[in-house]
């Protein structure tokens, strides 16, 4: 696993996702200021309940994607099976997601949200697909630019020239719009990245795994996106659009990592997850994830309130809740790529495990603590990360022989590769 490699990778990773970034939350002030309050909330509920259902509907396809054809072996028939399964999923939870906000919300959101909302799922999961097979494929600006950068400035332009028109945009047509502009994009992605995939072909997959990257999928969105779910039943509109902004300020401590991460994938499932390539890797990103996760702790502590101010006055009151979250995703960033180390390598089995316990404690104690408030929700959602994060460092030290947390930088192991 050659690090020059790893660095360019790593430089176009860090740039899509830091280029992205401030226009994904100048876009969500921009949401907030043109649909008040209560518009705001039912779209961050809506984006939420639609993030987890792509999940669902992905099948694991995404992540299996990755892994095999980052191996660089025949990778037709496991291409073509993704291509099918996904089409299959956007399909069913498109209409399954407007079933369930209909039922589940009634009158609270306002016609056209849970449709659009099923619209708006059927394009994520295009997106996920699309983006994790040209990561793999060794194109990465073309996988991430689409989705992380030009979606929502080109939603965002259409709703500023709508506002200088005159027309007042609502919650549905906010969410039509960014169904409408994705679903356009991952078309033009697919069509531009033709030459860096397989040629889908029918047959057997090859090795298995979807199961097991699948229920990975689904457990791990149950704190990114069905926490908040499950609190707006029991928040109104305006407080779950307030816990909403709080949860993507403080994921925003996380941005490095996570664009890390990309960059660290498909190394880490061609070289099997350990050895001491591995710990040399992540001792390479370890200081660029951790310092600025503990810089935007301290700044987070110091000026949330007024930063939650740019959305609504009213989500203020969520500044609490915004530090909560923000020294979760802060031990994130210092606990490293653990359960990417874990999924790559083949330990899946075990990463499913830990993100099914502590995705339902999240989703549970979310529930159960929201009525006292954001701030409750917020420790339950923060708890339930910790462990996860502790019980992934832990295992990857004992079965994988490599330390991804901050440790590796003060005792690096060097460990020879453990066979997974």
């Amino acid at each position: 696993m050659r690090q020059d490699g790893l660095g360019s990778a790593l430089a176009i990773s860090l740039a899509a996702k830091f280029a992205a970034a401030p226009v994904a939350y100048l876009f969500l002030l921009l949401l907030a200021r043109l649909l008040g309050a209560e518009g705001f909330g039912q779209v961050a509920l809506v984006l939420s309940a639609a993030g987890f259902g792509a999940l669902l509907a992905g099948a694991g396809q995404p992540t299996l994607v990755l892994r095999e054809l980052s191996a660089r072996g025949p990778a037709g028939a496991v291409w073509g099976r993704a291509l099918a399964l996904s089409a299959l999923g956007a399909l069913l939870g498109a209409a399954g997601l407007a079933v369930a906000l209909r039922l589940g919300f009634g009158t609270r959101l306002t016609p056209g949200v849970p449709l659009a909302g099923g619209a708006l799922l059927a394009a994520l999961v295009g997106a996920e697909l699309f983006s994790h097979a040209l990561r793999a494929g060794g194109a990465p600006g073309l996988a991430l630019l689409p989705r992380e950068l030009a979606w929502r400035a080109l939603a965002g332009l259409a709703l500023c020239g709508a506002a200088a028109a005159g027309l007042h945009p609502t919650p549905a047509g906010v969410l039509w719009l960014m169904a409408g502009v994705l679903a356009l994009l991952v078309g033009l992605q697919a069509a531009a990245g033709r030459r860096h995939l397989p040629r889908p072909v029918r047959g057997a997959p090859g090795r298995g795994g979807a199961a097991a990257f699948w229920g990975i999928a689904v457990a791990s969105g149950l704190p990114q996106h069905l926490t908040l779910v499950a609190a707006g039943l029991s928040l109104p509109a305006e407080a779950t659009g307030g816990l909403f902004a709080a949860l993507r300020t403080a994921a925003l401590l996380s941005l490095p990592l996570a664009a890390a991460n990309l960059a660290l994938a498909p190394r880490l499932a061609r070289a099997g997850g350990h050895g001491a390539e591995v710990q040399a890797a992540i001792r390479l990103i370890l200081p660029l994830a951790a310092l600025p996760a503990l810089l935007g702790l301290a700044g987070l502590a110091l000026w949330g309130a007024p930063v939650l101010g740019l959305f609504d006055e009213t989500y203020r009151a969520a500044a609490p809740a915004l530090v909560i979250l923000a020294a979760g995703f802060t031990l994130n960033s210092l606990t490293g790529p653990a359960g990417l180390v874990m999924t790559m390598g083949r330990g899946e089995r075990a990463w499913l495990r830990l993100t099914l316990c502590a995705g339902a404690a999240g989703v549970i104690g979310a529930a159960l603590a929201a009525p006292f408030g954001p701030a409750a929700a917020a420790a339950a959602i923060a708890l339930a990360q910790t462990g996860q994060n502790l019980g992934a460092a832990a295992w990857v030290r004992r079965e994988r022989g490599v330390e991804t947390t901050v440790l590796a930088l003060l005792r690096p192991r060097a460990a020879p590769a453990v066979a997974p």
